[in-house]
């Protein structure tokens, strides 16, 4: 877990201790990287890593959540399309860096816990204006997880070769073209 503070100091002292983590992962392995190489790369205290963070993977997890949050804001602020999806794409579009760390690193699991948090947020919005649940949201949610965190994790391996606004009219194609679905299902 993190445990980041919204004053300067705190908002540095992380700043800081994912900066050095980026380093080092140019160098070594994650699962080698020690929270001792992070505050010598830092220059910063054992104890200021410690009351930020429990572990080296928060440092991760809280650059995660923050784009997410990024996102979410993005999608409230810039979503003219009926379909979300375009909204979303651009976003990723524009800054993919902590998704490509991990997808690098091989802990998708982080990118899954963010979005899950997201998805919960707009579900509650949603519960309030509409007044009904979801029925089987945790089904709901694992979906479009699952669906966009493998399109997003190619797209990145790809390069996003693809613009945002094309892929996404792709994606909608092969979900509504029934003759493709027939392969699968």
């Amino acid at each position: 877990m993190y445990h980041k503070k919204q004053d300067k100091r705190s908002i540095q002292s992380c700043d800081l201790i994912y900066m050095a983590l980026v380093q080092l992962l140019k160098e070594k392995t994650f699962e080698s990287i020690s929270v001792k190489d992070i505050v010598d790369r830092a220059n910063i205290g054992r104890t200021t890593f410690y009351r930020n963070f429990d572990a080296i993977e928060d440092v991760l997890r809280l650059k995660c959540d923050e784009a997410f949050d990024g996102m979410k804001e993005y999608l409230i602020i810039n979503n003219e399309s009926p379909l979300i999806l375009k909204t979303f794409l651009r976003y990723w579009y524009l800054d993919s860096k902590i998704l490509e760390l991990l997808i690098q690193i091989k802990r998708t699991d982080i990118i899954v816990d963010s979005f899950s948090r997201i998805i919960e947020q707009f579900l509650q919005i949603l519960d309030t204006h509409n007044d009904s649940s979801i029925q089987y949201k945790n089904y709901f949610i694992a979906i479009r997880i699952g669906v966009a965190l493998n399109i997003l994790e190619q797209w990145i391996k790809d390069g996003k070769n693809i613009p945002p606004d094309d892929l996404a009219d792709l994606i909608k194609t092969q979900f509504t073209d029934t003759s493709s679905l027939n392969i699968l299902f």
